[in-house]
Parts: structure tokens; sequence; C-alpha cells
């Protein structure tokens, strides 16, 4: 807990002196294994990126059913994803929703699996992942942007009628949210694109 403390006030030298005490000094404690990449975590905050990373992925790779792994892998798939080496996200992010699909982060990972496609551009791919998401989750608070995101693919596939359909279902399941005013705009941008066969869309 005195770790956890100084990680969480930003003191990541001494949070990582904390939990290599534990490692080196209880290493047959369970404990010890949180404590083992959490010192990984603190590395990477002191701008020791390379060795984090290598601390973090022997840890999946030795652990791969511990309570602690898909915490881990989630944090490889942020790094990665921020890094931009997305077809690397995608791999980290499968692996917890399709492992460890019980797992509080596995609803979020599926979302990440979509947007590290659309990365890619695998736009059929990440409009499949949303389309599984929707079935999977049908109350997520992530509903929305889901539902942006396949409105976006869809554009992006030409197929803008039924990126409406998408856009519409924001505007009226989730009337308060942030996304509504965005999808305005995009429904006048289908329109707009549509209005090239039909001028009467010019107008709406």
């Amino acid at each position: 807990q005195r770790g956890l403390l100084f990680y969480n006030l930003g003191n990541y030298a001494e949070a990582k002196k904390t939990f290599e005490e534990i490692i080196f000094n209880y290493e047959d404690s369970d404990i010890a294994l949180q404590a083992n990449y959490l010192r990984g975590f603190c590395l990477y905050m002191l701008n020791e990126v390379e060795e984090a990373l290598n601390i973090c992925n022997t840890f999946v790779d030795k652990y791969p059913n511990s309570v602690w792994t898909p915490d881990v892998l989630f944090w490889l798939g942020e790094q990665s994803y921020n890094s931009g080496n997305f077809n690397t996200s995608e791999k980290f992010f499968v692996k917890i929703h399709s492992i460890h699909n019980k797992h509080r982060l596995a609803e979020q990972s599926l979302f990440m699996v979509g947007k590290s496609l659309i990365k890619q551009k695998k736009y059929t791919e990440a409009l499949e992942n949303f389309s599984l998401f929707v079935r999977t989750y049908p109350s997520s608070f992530l509903l929305a942007d889901v539902r942006f995101y396949q409105g976006d693919i869809l554009s992006e596939l030409g197929e803008y009628g039924r990126a409406i359909l998408a856009f519409e279902e924001i505007i009226k399941k989730f009337p308060e949210h942030d996304l509504v005013n965005i999808s305005i705009g995009r429904i006048g941008d289908c329109q707009f694109s549509l209005a090239a066969n039909q001028e009467s869309r010019y107008d709406e």
C-alpha cells in the first residue's frame, strides 16, 4: 500500500524502491507478483521505457493466468497504441478479450481493438468488431462512441445511408451525449455526398 501511495502521488522513484523491497525480500508472497509489474510501470514513468516494457512483456509471458495479467496486457496495449504501433496494440487488446473475457477490462479492450483496426485502415474488420461489441455489450457506456465510429467507417466505405442511421441513433438514444452535435454535422456531410446523385439531398 505504501508503494501504491507513492505511485499515485507521482513519487515514482520511491514507489519503485518500495516495490523492489517487496520483490527481493518477500519473493514468495502473492503480493510480490503485483509489485513486479508495478515496478515496470514506475520505470516507464521514470523514462526507462525499454526496461519497463521488457519487465511487463516478460510478466505476461511468464504468468499468463495471473489475476494481474489483463491489467498488464491493457497497459502494454495502451503504450503500443499511443506510440503508433497499432498492429501490436490490436494483438494485446485481442488477447485480453479472447482469453480474459470475464475481466473488467474485456469490454474496453474490445473497443480498443476496433480503434486499433481503424488506425490501420482495416475498416471492414473494424466494422465487424464494433458490431460484435454491440451484440456483446448492448448496455455499454461506450455504445454512443461505438455507433459514432461505425458511422465514420461506413462514411469512409461510401455507405452514407447506413452511416446516417448510425449517427441518428446517437441523437435519438443519447440526446445528452457530447457526440450529438458532431453527429448532426456528420449527417450533413453524408447528405451532401449523397446529393451528388440525388440533388434533393442538398436541401436536407
